[in-house]
């Protein structure tokens, strides 16, 4: 993945913060933000891919794109 970027002269992203990942994973997914509950849930006990899994699996997922 990093020589791709690389190749395509993209800076990654540095690392970030629980609620920072917590803002873009759910922009990313679903094209929304969380909830203040679903905030405050996953900042508790903050499980990164735990939290990607359940965002694929969210009908809002099938629907964005394209």
């Amino acid at each position: 993945m990093l020589r791709k970027l690389r190749k395509l002269n993209v800076e990654p992203s540095g690392p970030c913060t629980d609620a920072e990942f917590l803002r873009r994973v759910y922009l990313d997914v679903i094209g929304t933000l969380p909830t203040p509950d679903e905030a405050r849930r996953f900042l508790a006990d903050p499980g990164r891919a735990r939290l990607v899994d359940e965002l694929l699996r969210r009908p809002e997922y099938a629907t964005t794109g394209p």
